[in-house]
């Protein structure tokens, strides 16, 4: 598994712990996952991950809008 999955993988992590947060009403406590996620995502950006992983983190992150 390369780096680039292994980005993928923990933010599609974070997402799920997100998700958590949201559906508990939570709220409070997102702020505290904002930094983990802006460098997930800005690494991501930066080495394209496959087209599978990028369908898995638009489910997940649509699944918390």
């Amino acid at each position: 598994m390369t780096a680039m999955h292994k980005d993928a993988e923990a933010l599609v992590a974070l997402l799920d712990t997100e998700r958590r947060l949201i559906l508990a009403g939570r709220f409070e406590d997102l702020g505290a996952l904002l930094d983990d996620k802006a460098r997930l995502v800005a690494r991501l950006g930066a080495d394209r991950p496959p087209a599978a992983a990028i369908g898995r983190l638009r489910a997940r992150a649509g699944s918390n809008l």
